[in-house]
């Protein structure tokens, strides 16, 4: 008997992704708010997921990262996984030319494969985005009085507990807890909830004009300063997800990642975790936004 196709439709950051697979999968309740009840108009790419007995054979001046391997085939980059035990790939997301994106596995993996999850963890979001025009920034999403303030850092740095913050003194609505989309959208830059929710497990199919980003260090009393460009490349570029690697994927991550910053302000917020960083941060917000008009 023929295998029918099963289609599932998401919103990833303002672009309609058709997913497309040959087996029944479990949608994690993390893509559930992502997905659309009915078919859009318009696609903007097809996620084609689907096993096979053999995988296209590596080119060999690639460069691993961890346990995957990555190497362009002509145009068109590919990212084998491997089994860390066999030390053998046993699948391969494949970023065409025309935009789409093929994920194959073995069959025999096809346990791997076999909820959302497992799929979203090996296609490359990062570059897919980006094709898109999209960054995925490593940072707390909160909306306030329907703008999105970010708050970026590395991990531990105090994200969540910010975010939680303004979740209750300013009653701000936190749409993801770890990684938010930005780019920019008709309406300007924007920031969007993704599927990617890390430890907190908080993320929402919302999307906000993007106010403020927030730069978080810890302290012993609460310091806040605006940032000029370069400084805050510096200190965004290591919370954005990229290849080192591959000089195209950085020139336009950083092109992109300059565009922002130089319509978007940055701050540096050296705090403490209680509401008194709110205040001041709020503070700051107000004064930046008289100052716009």
């Amino acid at each position: 008997m023929e295998n029918i196709m099963k289609i599932f439709v998401i919103n990833l950051a303002g672009c309609v992704v058709k997913m497309q697979l040959m087996n029944d999968i479990t949608i994690s309740e993390k893509l559930f708010p992502f997905l659309f009840e009915k078919m859009p108009s318009c696609v903007d790419l097809v996620l084609d997921v689907r096993s096979c007995i053999q995988l296209p054979k590596p080119e060999e001046d690639g460069v691993w990262q961890g346990s995957n391997y990555y190497v362009y085939h002509g145009e068109e980059l590919r990212v084998f996984h491997v089994d860390e035990v066999s030390n053998h790939p046993f699948s391969v997301t494949c970023f065409q030319e025309d935009g789409n994106v093929c994920l194959l596995y073995l069959k025999e993996y096809e346990r791997y494969f076999a909820g959302s999850s497992g799929i979203f963890n090996k296609i490359g979001a990062e570059q897919l985005l980006l094709q898109q025009g999209r960054l995925l920034l490593h940072a707390s999403f909160v909306k306030y009085n329907g703008n999105g303030i970010l708050f970026s850092g590395p991990s531990g740095i105090g994200k969540s507990t910010q975010a939680e913050l303004w979740k209750r003194t300013m009653e701000a609505e936190i749409i993801n807890g770890d990684r938010a989309a930005v780019g920019l959208a008709d309406e300007g830059w924007t920031a969007w909830g993704t599927p990617y929710a890390g430890t907190s497990g908080i993320c929402q199919n919302e999307k906000a004009p993007l106010l403020a980003i927030v730069v978080l260090r810890q302290a012993k009393e609460n310091r806040i300063c605006k940032l000029s460009p370069v400084e805050a490349l510096r200190y965004l570029y290591p919370e954005v997800t990229l290849h080192q690697w591959d000089a195209r994927f950085v020139e336009n991550v950083t092109g992109l990642l300059t565009k922002l910053i130089s319509a978007v302000p940055v701050f540096l917020l050296e705090c403490i975790p209680d509401e008194s960083a709110v205040e001041i941060l709020q503070e700051k917000l107000s004064m930046f936004c008289i100052e716009k008009k």
